[in-house]
């Protein structure tokens, strides 16, 4: 009779046990409030995974990463925990990542504007693109591209080109002159991610003045 009550004690506490551990485990990562951003791309800043035990500080911690982001203007964690598991839950609220690049400025005979814009969640994977014209006498353009991390991968580019054409004075003893000077620029740059916010960076650049 007692080997049957500690058989019977030692199923309950087995049964309580089952449950405790299957309510730690993680059921699922939730990303909500997203419209540009790709839900794929922000998981590769999260540590909790599906499938292991919850833990509060990593949790914490992804929270803080997708906020490190810059992509957002609040980023709140929530937790739900079940008798089947724990559901996690990112709350997040996207910042205006399109925005408009417009300069202006001169005196009466010497105005110059510039127009363009700039992206910088481009393609919603926190890319950055941009680019801008600008007409200060003459016909000037730039554009730049960032792209973090390719394909998820720890590598990543950015490359930047500019034409800028300016009206240049040369003073001499007897008066003075003017002369069209262009800038062409060109770089290119190699990118490596030691982690979420710290990167290397090979760039290579050339410039052309005409």
């Amino acid at each position: 009779m007692k080997s049957y009550i500690n058989l019977a004690l030692l199923f309950l506490l087995s049964g309580a046990f089952f449950q405790l551990s299957a309510s730690e485990i993680i059921n699922e990562i939730r990303l909500e409030g997203l419209s540009r951003t790709k839900p794929d791309y922000l998981r590769q800043f999260i540590n909790s995974t599906e499938g292991d035990i919850y833990d509060a500080k990593i949790a914490e911690r992804d929270a803080q990463e997708l906020r490190n982001l810059g992509l957002f203007s609040e980023v709140n964690l929530s937790i739900k925990s079940t008798g089947t598991g724990t559901y996690i839950t990112f709350s997040c609220s996207e910042l205006i990542s399109l925005l408009p690049i417009i300069n202006l400025g001169g005196l009466s005979d010497n105005f110059w504007y510039q127009l363009g814009a700039l992206d910088n969640n481009w393609l919603g994977r926190g890319n950055r693109l941009g680019g801008f014209y600008r007409y200060y006498d003459r016909h000037s353009f730039a554009a730049f591209m960032t792209i973090p991390r390719i394909i998820g991968s720890r590598w990543g580019f950015t490359a930047d080109i500019s034409h800028i054409s300016t009206i240049e004075p040369a003073f001499f003893q007897n008066g003075t002159a003017s002369y069209n000077v262009d800038n062409n620029a060109y770089l290119a740059g190699l990118r490596f991610n030691l982690g979420n916010i710290n990167w290397l960076e090979l760039v290579k650049g050339q410039l052309e003045e005409n």
